[in-house]
């Protein structure tokens, strides 16, 4: 493999309480003699970040990302006389089919939006937005298209700043907190490839006979989780 990369990057702070950045890469790689399998591949990706202080205790933050992975390759399959495929010319390969050049290519973007407040000494709240996409398509078929939405909401109340254990006043509870979270994370996936699938089946009737799918099925769902818990630290 011969493989260039190019990277460059930016750090600004036009005030003391904004922070602006970026970077940008660019991967180019060659497979030289290469029958089957992949040929080459070019990746590039980016992302940008901003994050805003108005006050000592009010973090403003944004950040997103994007990746894209293209390859050409080929591939072959054992040759039938049945079939309209060319027989591989190369006798070395004479049991199977001239190899088929194809182009694949996979996208991914994620973003993130969120908010970190102090609102006492002791009690802060934060809470954010997340999206992951992803795309995967070839030159000869439909694309499968995924999305995540996650959003988070995060509450931390001190109860006490630093207290002695009673018969043990060598050992001090440095910091008790109560903390409470709800999370909420939403998933779907469109795939072409899994269209007019028959619904799952929890039993086998012989009378009437079904295929049945082991785990290549991906349901879209929605996750809900509530939480809290009691952090303390010596």
């Amino acid at each position: 493999r011969d493989s260039h990369t190019i990277k460059a990057g930016i750090d600004y702070s036009p005030l003391d309480v904004l922070n602006l950045g970026a970077t940008l890469s660019f991967v180019n790689s060659e497979h030289s003699g290469v029958t089957i399998g992949r040929r080459s591949s070019q990746g590039r990706s980016a992302s940008i970040y901003a994050e805003y202080t108005p006050f000592p205790a009010l973090l403003l933050y944004s950040q997103y990302f994007y990746d894209r992975l293209t390859i050409d390759g080929s591939y072959a399959w054992r040759y039938d006389s049945v079939l309209t495929y060319a027989q591989d010319p190369n006798p070395l390969y004479s049991n199977f089919v001239r190899p088929v050049t194809e182009t694949s290519e996979d996208t991914a973007r994620s973003s993130i939006t969120g908010i970190d407040y102090h609102i006492t000494d002791g009690f802060s709240v934060s809470a954010s937005y997340r999206k992951y996409d992803a795309t995967g398509r070839s030159i000869n078929l439909p694309a499968v298209l995924s999305a995540t939405n996650v959003y988070e909401l995060n509450t931390s109340y001190r109860v006490y700043k630093e207290v002695s254990i009673s018969n043990y006043p060598a050992i001090r509870l440095k910091d008790l907190r109560i903390n409470a979270g709800y999370y909420i994370e939403k998933y779907r996936r469109d795939d072409y490839a899994l269209d007019n699938f028959p619904d799952p089946v929890d039993a086998v009737v012989v009378n009437n006979p079904v295929d049945i799918f082991l785990g290549i099925r991906e349901p879209g769902y929605r996750l809900n989780i509530f939480s809290i818990s009691l952090s303390f630290y010596f």
